[in-house]
């Protein structure tokens, strides 16, 4: 689907709260002064090239010279003035209006784009916070549409950060430390402490990898904790790429050792965090680090949502967010992120940064976005208080001083997933000591809440310097240690605390229940009680008065004096406000009159209040606070419909409330249509419609014209012929100002007229207006005036034209000069008026189970609707409603896998007629549910079972195994299997077979990198593990450096050649997974991987492609890739995998082990375009590492049914055989299979559960053992993902070990002498020679020392 500044969908939470849970102090920034009424400014536009070939980013440009499609970025150029929301005092006011001017500019801006975006079909997602739209797998010719916007400031790639890993990470321990963490004194936070400062008040966020919540450091912390009800994730968590299930969780370990640090403590002894009483909120926009989930979060952290995406509020963002993420690239910069730290600050959110972790490289090492100008980065330094190795060093962008302040950051101890405490040590440590101080600041200095440059020049002012001017700067501000030690002690004691002091408490209600969600307002300043009930607020000292509010209780004023640098409790208990009853009606109001199914809720309270009215009747029922004025919010579920509000007086007696919305303007709702003054214009004639008029303003002859000349065809929405001005046509030295003008049309009979008409409009420095005259073209007034992009059906409204008996519109082109195109098409005029009529409506049913079923057609005449589950929850699936002329209809009823129905309904006038339907389908059931089996390897066996139709419709039955599964005779151990050629592999013959010679072909500039070494394992991906076959022709999957070969500089395709029963494989081969080995990635790209089926010579001309995929490579070496990509290669054929790098950037993996078949390239940079021997081309140990995993069509090749497929009447049964041959299989174990019965019907197909267990032959023994790693730390660990290479005399096989580090496989004693290779990354190779003994178990463990260096 594609998005439209839609709220981003997030995880439901596990307990369903009806208030907000949130804490925010609500105190003026350094005692700025509020104004009595603020509102987004207007936006800011910056220069941007005029041609849009000049928008478009090198880098794109490349990458559409090398693809038809690539991934997008549309930056715009409007950016709103967030400057006064720093004169805000109020905090919810203040994130109100930096939320209303990013998201109102962005929406003006980008409208035209989206429009081009829709028309044409693509995805994208679109974000306010920094005013851009991603479009995924756009087209050049797209681009280059966009960015002739004049909206458009850049179109340019996608953006890669990751987290900043820590550069080391100790194992964990539960163990409590004596004291305080190191950290936490080298900062002098508990000195803060015995002050009273603990961060209470304060909400800390972290964009990360995610967090532990049930960490008991943390659980009692997280914002959304509800004690023994559980939690709430509105407004509290955010799970940007979906990696979580409903709460928050950490995929990594990253983030949740950040928060421990910011805010952690279990109360026993494990006191981690700087600000222990500070509440957290997270999003894991770092799980994946990709541009969009970083975006996401960041604009989650402004305005976090509930749970489930919705409702956006600024009140509850976080006053601190640490970022321990960027670019790891030494000295790299951009400006990724930059309109998010804009944004931040100018709603008072304070961003701490990580400096970075390559201060190995030397000065200038530190990178975005911790290097910008905008950054407030730390540094780390260790227990012995020396600045860390790792830790980046400056100068940053434009020659900033870098980092700006250096905090605890080497062996830091915090929490870890699981309940653990581990020491990390990176920078990424050091800026959560940075967030935590800033919590404490401001729980001690309200004043100072968001007020970011104070608080970074008191930062500044109390570091303790150190001098440092290796990389440059002074004793006091150097590009090593920044302004220098972070000394929270010293940051508290010069804030700004004289004369002011706390009010806290608790509000509950009347039983001593907290209320969450409570207003506590104290003049200019409030705070928002949490799940608790309380509250604080930083007040100055002297007597204030205190009002509480809450929906569904009454208000409560109380009288405190507050004493200066003391803290005044005050708690506040609520009467629940007595409630009335207020039912009413929604009906239609434009004609109808019809009941109308909507939702109604009350402005103001939580969204628990809520009622929807019955969609048959229009009747709903609320209770509501007595004495009191609410306004009800009627949103109608129905299309065509605004939201409408009305304000309810609410008494003691029982109220009503009817509630009548009219239909929108743009008369999309049922039973209305455009009831015009004269007919549709359609422009079909090809020249000037009659009674119109084309007048020439410029004096040139370009004007409006009919007939397509310039062959655009119709880009409106319409069809056939249209009206244009195509300035793109006239060419470089055309100017272009032109009317189309209408007839005169009379209006005297409409009330409300509207201009209706399909529209493409690109705009590039032109307008396209539509003018209005009431007095028959004497004068006129612009009714539209259109300077952006616009596309599709636009309906604008006539004011004045009501009643008038000489109106006429026309359509002004101006300002052309080279620019794109206005065409228009079907012009009409007219109001929006009911049609006579009545809506049928009901629910579609099953008859066999009676419940109802969605995406059935309803049909009735021309008109059809589908049936559904809608948003009103009273109502249950299979509802539909239909609009159809009234009288006797025929209505009839389709969905798949039932018998169509039909029913003769008498639709009344105006009103709903209700009915209801039942289709009938057939029902499937098997018996018995199982068959077990056992026989010999190489016996048959055979079973029986029944299959019956239970429902109320015929079946045409197919029976067919569906899933398979085995597991070795005597051994528990998951291994994975790469299938070696089981037979003399087929020769392909090549475009240069007989031409042995490199020079003979005259191609030149392949060669290695680097220089040869030590083979090393890679890490087995998991399709080596998953169920399926893997085909390989590499009896080693070591990768070596120095090996591989590539075309030096330009494009290089590696390719291998797999024919199917070369390997045993009968039938089709789905392939899944192609992995390959890498030997080295020089900067992160892309690479590709093709699947083709061969038919004649290996030449490109006789490959069909059956399948691509793109993979991103970061920078490595010596690793194995695993790729996702699909095609199914047919029965019988040769299958081809080209594995492909454009840009000259990478080394595929390969050895000098032998293969089965040789290893392929071709390269049109270096003159061989065809495949070709590697050997040919004078490398012959050159044997690239390349795997296939797939399915074979032949899932279950040891099991038959019959017969396959029959007939059934509701009623009647029929009896299936089930054949198991153990000869389709070559290990003894249990095989199981689903059969399955598929008759077409709506529900779940009925599945006969089938084992064979295989015994093994007298003549056969196994080869088992468990491969174990023995770690630097002297510690033995099973290796999962280790090669186990068996080669024997008659074939070989290649084993995957599995989480126990086990492999085994049964053999025949044919198959001695055998020789056992075993390796796993990181870890030297040891061998063995091993023999079958017939009937045993013959155990070789390997036991690897890893490789410490």
């Amino acid at each position: 689907m594609h998005s439209r500044m839609s709220a981003r969908s997030a995880p439901i939470a596990l307990v369903a709260v009806g208030a907000l849970v949130a804490t925010t102090v609500g105190v003026a920034p350094a005692l700025a002064s509020t104004p009595s009424t603020a509102s987004p400014q207007p936006a800011v536009a910056t220069d941007v090239p005029e041609r849009a070939a000049d928008k478009i980013s090198p880098a794109v440009q490349q990458r559409f010279e090398a693809k038809r499609s690539s991934d997008f970025w549309i930056q715009f150029a409007d950016t709103p003035d967030l400057a006064p929301a720093k004169d805000i005092a109020d905090w919810a006011e203040r994130g109100q209006f930096v939320y209303d001017a990013l998201t109102s500019t962005a929406k003006e801006s980008q409208a035209g784009v989206v429009a081009d975006l829709e028309a044409a079909g693509v995805e994208y997602e679109s974000y306010w916070i920094t005013n851009a739209i991603l479009v995924e797998d756009g087209t050049a010719k797209l681009a280059t549409k966009v960015a002739g916007s004049r909206e458009v400031e850049q179109v340019h790639e996608r953006f890669s950060a990751q987290q900043i890993e820590p550069v080391e990470r100790k194992e964990p321990t539960k163990n409590a430390p004596l004291a305080t963490e190191w950290g936490l004194d080298a900062i002098n936070a508990p000195d803060v402490w015995a002050q009273g400062y603990t961060g209470e008040g304060i909400t800390v966020a972290n964009i990360d990898s995610g967090v532990d919540v049930e960490h008991p450091a943390l659980l009692q912390h997280y914002r959304g904790y509800l004690g023994d009800d559980g939690l709430s994730n509105d407004y509290n968590w955010f799970d940007a790429g979906g990696f979580c299930d409903g709460a928050p969780c950490d995929v990594d370990a990253h983030g949740t050792h950040v928060m421990g640090t910011m805010v952690g403590d279990d109360g026993e002894g494990n006191q981690i965090g700087v600000a222990p009483d500070a509440d957290w909120i997270a999003a894991n926009g770092c799980a994946s680090c990709s541009d969009t989930d970083l975006l996401a979060s960041g604009q989650w952290i402004l305005a976090p949502t509930r749970a489930d995406g919705s409702d956006p509020d600024p009140a509850q963002r976080p006053h601190i967010v640490n970022n321990s993420w960027g670019q790891v690239q030494p000295g790299l910069i951009d400006d990724f992120m930059s309109e998010e730290i804009d944004a931040w600050e100018a709603a008072g959110i304070f961003g701490a940064w990580a400096a970075g972790n390559a201060g190995e490289a030397g000065c200038q090492s530190t990178s975005s976005p911790g290097a910008n100008l905008a950054t407030y980065a730390s540094g780390a330094f260790g227990p012995d208080g020396e600045i860390a190795t790792f830790s980046s060093r400056g100068p940053g962008e434009d020659g900033e001083t870098k980092p700006n302040i250096a905090a605890p950051g080497d062996g830091v101890r915090s929490s870890v997933p699981g309940g653990d405490y581990a020491e990390f040590s990176g920078t990424s440590m050091a800026s959560p000591h940075l967030a935590g101080a800033v919590a404490l600041l401001w729980s001690a200095a309200p004043a100072l809440i968001g007020d970011i440059e104070g608080t970074q020049a008191l930062l500044d002012s109390t570091a303790v310097d150190v001098d440092d001017d290796s990389c440059g700067g002074t004793p006091a501000d150097n590009n090593v240690w920044g302004e220098g030690k972070l000394d929270v002690e010293a940051l508290v004691s010069n804030a700004p605390i004289d004369g002011f002091g706390f009010l806290t408490g608790t509000v509950t209600d009347a039983d001593g229940e907290p209320v969450a969600g409570a207003s506590v307002l104290v003049g200019e300043r409030s705070d928002t009680t949490d799940a608790a009930g309380a509250f604080r607020l930083g007040l100055e000292e002297g007597s204030h008065e205190v009002t509480v509010s809450a929906f569904g209780f009454l208000d409560a004023t109380e009288t405190v004096e507050v004493v200066e640098g003391e803290e005044t409790t005050l708690d506040v208990a609520l009467e629940t406000a007595p409630t009335t009853t207020v039912t009413g009606t929604v009906t239609d109001g434009s004609g109808h009159g019809w009941p109308l199914d909507a939702q109604v809720t009350v402005q103001g309270a939580p969204s628990s209040v809520a009622a929807w009215t019955d969609p048959f009747t229009g009747e709903y029922s609320i209770e509501l606070p007595q004495s009191a004025t609410h306004t009800l919010v009627v949103r109608p579920a129905v299309t065509g419909y605004g939201t409408l509000t009305t304000e309810v007086a609410v008494g003691t007696e029982p109220t009503t409330a009817d509630v009548a919305p009219e239909a929108l303007a743009e008369c999309t709702a049922p039973g209305y249509a455009m009831t015009g003054a004269g007919a549709t214009e359609e422009f079909e004639s090809g020249d000037v419609p009659e009674g119109w008029t084309v007048e020439d303003l410029e004096g040139t002859e370009q004007v409006w014209t009919f007939d397509d000349r310039f062959g655009a065809t119709n880009q409106t929405g319409g069809e056939g012929l249209f009206a244009e001005v195509n300035s793109d046509g006239y060419g470089p030295d055309g100017t272009q100002d032109t009317t189309l003008t209408s007839p005169s049309f009379d209006m005297s009979g409409l009330e409300k007229p509207l201009l209706t008409f399909d529209q493409s409009y690109g705009a590039l420095g032109d307008f396209a207006d539509v003018d209005l005259s009431l007095d028959g073209g004497e004068t006129w007034e612009t009714v539209l005036h259109q300077t952006s992009d616009a596309l599709g059906r636009t309906v604008v409204a006539l004011p004045g034209a009501g009643g008038r008996s000489d109106v006429q519109v026309r359509f002004h082109y101006g300002d052309g000069a080279w620019a794109l195109w206005w065409q228009i098409d079907n012009v009409g005029i007219g109001s929006c008026e009911p049609v006579e009529g009545g809506l049928v409506a009901g629910f579609v049913n099953d008859l066999n189970t009676g419940d109802g079923v969605d995406d059935a057609t309803v049909t009735a005449g021309e008109a059809s609707t589908t049936s559904s589950d809608p948003e009103n929850p009273g109502v249950g699936s299979g509802y539909y409603s239909l609009f159809t002329p009234a009288g006797e209809q025929q209505v009839t009823y389709a969905a798949k896998d039932y018998t169509d129905g039909a029913a003769t309904v008498t639709v009344t006038a105006d009103a709903i007629t209700r009915q209801d339907v039942e289709l009938a389908a057939p029902l499937l059931s098997v018996s018995p549910g199982s068959i077990e089996r056992e026989v010999r390897l190489g016996g048959t066996r055979s079973g029986r079972f029944t299959v019956t139709n239970e429902g109320t419709a015929p079946a045409d039955v197919e029976v067919a195994p569906r899933s398979s599964d085995f597991e070795i005779l005597g051994s528990t151990s998951r291994t994975g299997v790469i299938q070696g050629a089981t037979q003399d592999v087929t020769e392909v013959s090549t475009a240069t077979s007989g031409t042995s010679s490199r020079a003979a072909r005259g191609t030149d500039g392949f060669g290695r990198h680097g220089t040869a070494g030590q083979a090393v394992t890679p890490a087995a991906p998991p399709s080596l593990l998953a169920d399926g076959t893997t085909i390989t022709h590499s009896s080693s999957q070591d990768v070596a450096p120095g090996n591989s070969v590539a075309c030096t500089g330009g494009q290089t395709k590696w390719l291998r050649t797999f024919t199917l029963e070369d390997f045993d494989i009968q039938g089709e081969f789905a392939v899944t997974n192609v992995s390959f080995g890498v030997e080295t990635v020089f900067s992160a790209t892309e690479g590709t991987v093709n699947l083709y089926e061969l038919d004649g010579d290996f030449e490109y001309a006789n490959m069909e492609l059956l399948g691509t995929a793109d993979v991103s490579l970061e920078p490595q070496e010596l690793t194995m890739v695993d790729v996702p990509v699909t095609g199914t290669a047919s029965a019988g054929s040769t299958l081809v995998v080209e594995v492909v790098d454009e840009a000259g950037a990478w080394f595929i993996g390969s050895n000098a082990e032998p293969e089965t078949a040789p290893s392929y390239i071709a390269s049109d940079d270096c003159g061989t375009p065809e495949p070709t021997e590697v050997a040919d081309l004078g490398f012959p140990d050159m044997h690239t590492v390349m795997n296939v995993t797939g399915e074979t069509t032949v899932d279950v090749p040891w099991l038959d049914v019959q017969p396959p497929a029959f007939s059934l009447e509701p009623g009647e049964s029929a009896t299936v055989l089930v054949d198991l041959d153990s000869s389709r299989v070559d290990q003894p174990g249990t095989y199981t299979s689903g059969v399955v019965a598929d008759g077409g019907t709506p529900y779940s197909e009925p599945r006969v559960d089938v084992s064979l267990t295989v015994t093994p032959p007298p003549s056969w023994g196994k080869i088992a053992g468990t491969v174990t790693g023995v770690t630097c730390d002297d510690e033995t660990v099973p290796l999962e993902g280790a090669f186990v290479v068996i080669d024997g005399s008659e074939y070989d096989v290649t084993l995957v070990t599995g989480p126990d580090g086990g492999y085994a496989r049964w053999m025949g004693v044919s198959n001695n002498r055998l020789s056992l290779l075993s390796s796993a990354t990181g870890y030297p190779p040891e061998s063995k020679n091993a023999r079958i003994v017939k009937g045993q178990t013959v155990v070789h463990d390997f036991e690897l020392d890893e490789y410490c260096g």
